[in-house]
């Protein structure tokens, strides 16, 4: 039987609940890999302990056997196939797992509940035909992405939605894990032509199917994941098998498959794959939906689109947690990451889609210029108050700088490679910090560009006097006070103690703050620590 989830479970009741208030039309939004199918069999179990009959549809052959694993999983064994060359056709049965391109031509079975798997095709007129036959049947639709090819929504064909759980949240929980991201280099898109809501097929191979840019895929996977299982996308099947052949001069097992390979053949390279006697699969338009492969490490994004809901169901692939592997990286070869931001990032999808709102939903992501690799600009340094070693040559745009606000002097650090773009000179630098000790006391972890010597804090000041000049000197800076140290004075210190000490161990910031609680209690800490949010303690140092 299958232990559901607690966010499966609250999103069987939540859709149970909207069907008995009348509901008759409901998108189910969940994530890749969440488990839409397991949902879905929830329901499935308690319509037809009701004496529902249920027809559930899916367009791709993968995703009929999964829906058919799922059931037996579920201990739902009366059910039956509708899809070419398949021998379970038990006609009688109360549930029946259909592929649209199949059941559209044959007699249709009598349903009370519809699921439409990928429900962001639910437009088709396929779909559309099959649906008006049922009009007295409740329709559910799954779909991580409820957003249609040319970036519009489905409020035209669901009436409500539930949003099962988001990624981020999937990340906290252990049923996700974040991919690492790094950008490798492309052509200019911008004369390609655009058909039916994304990329000319034909154009965009021309552009990407380049003896250089294709060598500059292996060099990437050499670089940053060699040996990973991986998946690469291609454009199409002429630019698939060029990739494939560079692989293979280089030393590494590869095969390809696409719409176009035989059944028998997929299933043989697939199985291959998954016991490790072949590395990599380039593949065109196969895995994008409906493929569950939770060791696969890597993929490689070598084909642009212009659909979130393409990118999103590709990188999911890579998303799923086993326990075989460290990490997941995703190799950005088509400035998607760029374009739609991480793969990470917490989306508000609506009936309507995105396309209205993406611009607020994408943050910026900068690009490591010593390793690539892409990430979320979380300032973690800012150019110091004091710059007693600054070359000459850079004091005017360091005075330039600290006339600015806090959000100009900041500075990210590379979690990949550790190193710095240098706010003064623009140098690249592994980041080495150290501790400024005063009287005896931890009090700052800073560090310096070895380019032009500007010096870098874990903490800002901001003067009040735009027209300042570099200082030299900390006396200057320095509070005077009497014998009496303040008692703010000596929880920053004792936080700056324990903050590196963390940082050393490998602590999370949690770590400080319970030792600190050891001798102040919380509405003290926080008085003295104004600059962190509620939840400060929970990131990591």
């Amino acid at each position: 039987m299958i232990n559901f989830r607690p966010y499966q479970e609250s999103a069987i009741q939540t859709a149970r609940e909207k069907i008995a208030s009348g509901k008759k039309s409901i998108l189910l939004n969940a994530p890749t890999g969440s488990g839409k199918t397991i949902i879905a069999t929830g329901i499935i179990q308690l319509a037809v302990a009701k004496g529902k009959r249920v027809l559930f549809m899916a367009h791709r052959r993968e995703l009929i056997d999964q829906c058919c694993e799922k059931l037996k999983d579920a201990g739902i064994l009366n059910f039956g196939v509708i899809m070419s060359k398949n021998r379970l056709n038990y006609w009688d049965s109360p549930v029946q797992v259909a592929s649209i391109q199949t059941v559209i031509r044959r007699e249709l079975p009598p349903a009370d509940l519809i699921f439409i798997d990928e429900a962001h095709r639910a437009k088709s007129k396929s779909y559309l035909s099959i649906i008006a036959n049922y009009p007295n049947a409740v329709v559910l639709g799954l779909t991580a992405t409820p957003e249609r090819l040319d970036g519009k929504g489905l409020d035209d064909i669901f009436n409500d939605i539930v949003v099962v759980e988001t990624v981020p949240n999937l990340i906290e929980q252990g049923y996700l894990i974040k991919p690492k991201c790094y950008i490798g280099p492309m052509p200019d898109l911008k004369g390609i032509k655009s058909r039916n809501g994304d990329y000319d097929e034909s154009e965009l191979a021309e552009a990407m199917d380049k003896p250089k840019l294709v060598g500059n895929i292996i060099e990437n996977w050499k670089r940053l994941a060699k040996g990973k299982k991986t998946a690469v996308f291609a454009v199409n099947i002429e630019h698939g098998k060029h990739i494939v052949q560079e692989f293979i001069k280089n030393g590494v097992s590869t095969a390809m498959i696409s719409g176009k390979t035989p059944i028998k053949e997929r299933d043989s390279i697939i199985t291959d794959w998954r016991a490790g006697f072949i590395t990599i699969v380039v593949n065109v338009y196969v895995l994008v939906e409906g493929f569950d492969m939770p060791e696969l490490e890597c993929i490689i994004m070598a084909r642009p689109t212009q659909s979130i809901s393409l990118y999103l169901q590709a990188a999911g692939r890579v998303m799923r947690p086993a326990s075989c592997k460290k990490e997941a990286l995703l190799l950005d070869h088509a400035g998607v990451c760029q374009s739609f931001g991480h793969p990470a990032l917490h989306r508000e999808w609506t009936l309507e889609g995105m396309a209205k709102r993406r611009n607020k939903n994408i943050s910026s992501l900068a690009v490591c210029q010593a390793c690539q690799m892409a990430y979320e600009v979380k300032p973690s340094l800012w150019v110091a108050e004091m710059q007693p070693d600054i070359k000459d040559e850079y004091k005017k745009n360091a005075q330039l700088i600290l006339r600015s606000g806090k959000n100009d002097r900041a500075a990210a650090v590379c979690p990949g490679c550790g190193s710095l773009n240098c706010k003064i000179c623009n140098a690249v630098f592994k980041l080495k910090t150290t501790v400024r000790v005063i009287d005896e006391v931890a009090y700052q972890s800073s560090a310096s560009c070895p380019a032009c010597n500007a010096n870098y804090e874990d903490d800002v000041h901001i003067t009040e006097n735009k027209d300042k000049t570099i200082p030299d000197s900390t006396n200057d800076q320095l509070i005077e006070m009497g014998d009496a140290i303040p008692q703010k004075v000596l929880i920053n210190n004792e936080y700056k103690i324990l903050i590196n000490l963390a940082r050393q161990k490998g602590y999370k910031r949690g770590w400080a703050y319970w030792q600190m609680r050891k001798n102040y209690d919380e509405s003290t800490i926080r008085a003295a620590l104004p600059r962190h949010t509620a939840d400060w303690w929970r990131v990591q140092a």
